[in-house]
This record gives structure tokens, sequence and C-alpha cells, in this order.
């Protein structure tokens, strides 16, 4: 887990100079994102964390986002992003879904973060936020 000043650190230092190598992730669904999000955060919704025949276009926006791809039955994640997740808050369990979903299909673990505080935490310590339009 990180902190409101790793989250900082990792906006500035990381996502704003190699956004190929790391993401900020809001894990939370759509509509709540774009009410409002951490500024810089990509929204990959928990649930679209899987594959889904019906919808496949949603699975393969998350490989190209967090940077791996599927090689038959398996994933290679040789080329995959350090990803910082965060939702609502503590009490909030969707990051915690995101993050666990992606260990069982073999997402390298040393590459996952993840800002229990959420967005909760993050304005509570008065930190800005943007408004996504859809």
């Amino acid at each position: 887990t990180v902190g409101e000043l790793e989250v900082l650190d990792f906006i500035q230092n990381k996502v704003n100079v190699s956004p190929d190598a790391y993401i900020l992730v809001d894990a939370r669904k759509r509509d709540w994102f774009e009410q409002m999000t951490i500024p810089s955060a990509v929204n990959i919704p928990f649930d679209e964390i899987a594959y889904d025949a019906s919808i496949p276009e949603d699975f393969e926006r998350v490989q190209h986002l967090l940077g791996f791809e599927k090689v038959g039955e398996t994933y290679d994640f040789t080329h995959a992003k350090t990803a910082l997740f965060f939702c609502n808050g503590a009490w909030c369990v969707q990051s915690r879904i995101a993050i666990q979903k992606l260990i069982l299909m073999g997402y390298p673990k040393e590459k996952l973060l993840w800002y229990r505080g959420g967005l909760q935490d993050w304005l509570l310590f008065g930190f800005s936020v943007v408004k996504k339009a859809s």
C-alpha cells in the first residue's frame, strides 16, 4: 500500500515522465470516475478486468492500457506497466478486487501498488480532483 506522498510522487515522477511504464488507475465504475477523480488517473473499472465474450473490446482496452497481451491460453506481462490502483476509500473493495483479478491472471505483484485511502482520503487531505466528461 502507498500513501498520499507516494501517490503524488508516482504522478509527478513516474506517470508524467514515463507513461509507457507507469499508470495511475481509478478502478471505480465509469459513472463515478466521470464525477471526479485524481488528476492523471485512467479509468479501468474493476469489473472489466476479466474477459467477457459479449464485450471483448473492454478487456482488449484493459490489456492495452496495462501493457500486457494474451498469448494462447496465458498472458505475456513482459511489458506490463507498474500500476497504482485506487477506488473510493479504505471501505471500498473495487481496487482490491481489480488487483486480485490481475494477480490471478499472473500480473507481476511487484508492479501493483494500492492507494488504500482512495478518493475519500485524497479529498480529506485537500488534494485537487478533476471531472472527466463522458
